[in-house]
């Protein structure tokens, strides 16, 4: 049975399936050798590099391993301005939609911003809240909206945001990561198995599932 790990920054020889998040690194096709995801994070987006930027990522658009735009998204904890982060994330839904591929997003203390431009965009690719550690109500204003919610490293306290929406996110809505902690996605399967209160196999079905749902 297959563990899915559909946000990591680390190459991990210990995962069945994993999408490596290339944007913070210079890439060429002669890294390419594992699925990626690719886009521009609020944290550096800048206003004289952000058409080249984009056109990095459209020119990866047709690779076969090519699977997400992302992360991207909106953050008001960073130092970037924010209209231009909100300028940068609708030019990424754009290329999502003109290519039929899901977002991954980072979202920092913007979720209100979040809905609002899901409400004006109706996007017909799927949304991935990576890493989330939001409150069982956002979670599902959320999914409500036909977007899907990534957990990591957050499960490890029983105590906390995560560990309690877990449990509100319909169970096709949901993904599991790695993003940049120690954890392995085994471990992470472990503590959300835990969380949910059903067998890691059952959880590796389903989420295999919705993988192939969202991604393939």
């Amino acid at each position: 049975m297959r563990f899915v790990n559909i946000h990591t920054h680390t190459f991990h020889t210990s995962s069945d399936v994993q999408i490596v998040d290339l944007s913070d690194n210079a890439l060429s096709d002669s890294r390419i050798k594992t699925l990626f995801s690719l886009g521009v994070h609020p944290w550096f987006v800048k206003a004289n590099t952000l058409d080249k930027e984009l056109k990095k990522i459209e020119n990866h658009m047709n690779n076969d391993s090519f699977l997400a735009v992302g992360e991207c998204g909106l953050d008001k904890v960073c130092d970037t301005d924010f209209d231009l982060q909100v300028s940068a994330f609708k030019k990424q839904i754009e290329l999502a939609e003109k290519y039929k591929k899901p977002l991954v997003l980072h979202v920092v203390k913007a979720f209100n911003e979040l809905v609002k431009l899901s409400l004006e965009s109706k996007p017909k690719q799927i949304w991935i809240v990576h890493g989330f550690n939001g409150s069982p109500q956002l979670a599902k204003q959320l999914t409500d909206l036909g977007m899907c919610i990534s957990f990591g490293s957050q499960l490890e306290k029983h105590i906390s945001k995560a560990s309690s929406s877990v449990k509100s996110v319909p169970i096709n809505r949901l993904f599991l990561e790695t993003d940049t902690s120690e954890l392995s996605i085994q471990d992470v399967y472990a503590l959300a198995a835990e969380r949910l209160n059903t067998s890691v196999t059952q959880l590796q079905a389903q989420l295999w599932q919705n993988f192939q749902k969202v991604f393939l």
